[in-house]
């Protein structure tokens, strides 16, 4: 292994810290572009999906919508659909509309009964009263929309809604810590979010429901007419109702944004291979970055040549070199990407929109970054007056 040595020996520092930056400050970029999309990606299952379900076999009925927080299903087609269904353990419908509150920023407002948001949530009101479905206009604002508008309870808001033609003026009859992501939304009784989403009485956006067993849950799927080999693979389901006339034809979804991307005729695949697509671009700079450990060096790796020592040597040893930086790159750049996430405050529509990087994403860049960084450096050829080796 003496002749490794000697060919580090003869790659200049300058050399490393050049090329280190640079797989640096690409690896960043990969992970923090490729976090926020897998954050934008999941922000709807967040919203769609309590927490405290998320071990159970759970399936979300809404209906088959082009824009999120549009949908509409009746609730007398959802009793209907699950009068026979058995070992339901629990079910609860939910209604989610935007809104602009004060002109200022745009917010969702969820209307739950209090029972429901109890257990699901395991609220606490921080000021003012609990709850209570039958005031009519009294809104209860989550903790951190609460500190980050100044809103106090006693405050009268205005909530101006596409939906209707008129604003509404309702009062904050209390502050309240939900978690997330209700702490980023407004919360009402179901009246109150169906006026303001414009609707009658009987519709809501969704009905999350909760089976005791899988064997229910797939069972129900079955009454659906959806394939059961399909549903089997799925821990919870989103089942988007389309109406076509008088009849009710269901559609399913592993995950809510897969339907709102669907529908713009993208199916979830797409949606990756564009965020592949995207990374792609980038490999140019990652071949030349392979490229350039060599190129900078070249001349003191043509003496090694010349002197004996064989190309595949010389590039396996800059391999190992770049292998080496390729992984204190990336969790150097994990540190960067979450120190971006806290100082960049991005939102939608009123949510935090934070860097979410999962194992398979670090493991698909890191990947990535080798392959491209290899590629390059493979193209290289060292040219010498000698062809012997050592």
């Amino acid at each position: 292994m003496m002749w490794m040595v000697e060919i580090l020996k003869l790659v200049s520092i300058k050399s490393c810290i050049l090329v280190f930056t640079s797989i640096l400050i690409t690896s960043t970029v990969l992970l923090t572009v490729l976090g926020y999309l897998q954050s934008l990606y999941n922000i709807y299952e967040e919203i769609a999906y309590p927490e405290v379900f998320r071990e159970k076999p759970v399936v979300v009925v809404s209906s088959y919508a082009l824009a999120p927080f549009t949908s509409l299903v009746s609730t007398d087609v959802l009793k209907n659909m699950l009068k026979d269904a058995q070992d339901v353990e629990y079910i609860f419908y939910q209604i989610l509309a935007i809104v602009y509150i004060n002109n200022s920023r745009a917010v969702i407002v969820r209307g739950i009964e209090a029972k429901d948001l109890k257990i699901i949530a395991d609220y606490r009101i921080i000021d003012g009263r609990d709850i209570d479905e039958y005031c009519f206009y009294c809104i209860w604002v989550g903790k951190n929309i609460a500190e980050e508008l100044n809103i106090r309870v006693g405050d009268i808001i205005v909530l101006s809604s596409p939906f209707l033609s008129i604003p509404l003026i309702l009062r904050v009859s209390g502050i309240i810590d939900a978690g997330y992501p209700y702490n980023y939304e407004l919360l009402s009784s179901i009246s109150l979010a169906q006026s303001i989403r414009g609707v009658a009485r009987g519709y809501v956006s969704m009905a999350v429901v909760v089976f005791s067993s899988r064997e229910d849950y797939l069972v129900f799927a079955e009454r659906l007419g959806l394939h059961r080999d399909r549903m089997s693979l799925m821990e919870r389901a989103i089942v988007a109702l389309k109406y076509i006339g008088r009849e009710i034809r269901p559609h399913i979804y592993e995950h809510m944004t897969e339907m709102l991307v669907s529908r713009l005729g993208l199916p979830r695949d797409i949606y990756i291979l564009i965020s592949f697509a995207t990374a792609f671009i980038m490999s140019i700079g990652l071949y030349m970055i392979g490229q350039s450990i060599a190129t900078i060096n070249s001349h003191n790796l043509e003496v090694l040549y010349e002197q004996g020592v064989s190309s595949i040597k010389i590039k396996i040893s800059l391999a190992i070199v770049l292998a080496i930086f390729i992984a204190t790159s990336i969790k150097l750049s994990l540190i960067a990407t979450r120190m971006l996430s806290n100082i960049i405050s991005l939102t939608i529509v009123g949510y935090p929109l934070k860097v979410a990087i999962s194992k398979d994403i670090l493991l698909a860049t890191s990947i990535y970054i080798l392959f491209f960084t290899l590629i390059g450096l493979a193209m290289v050829k060292i040219h010498g007056y000698r062809e012997e080796t050592i």
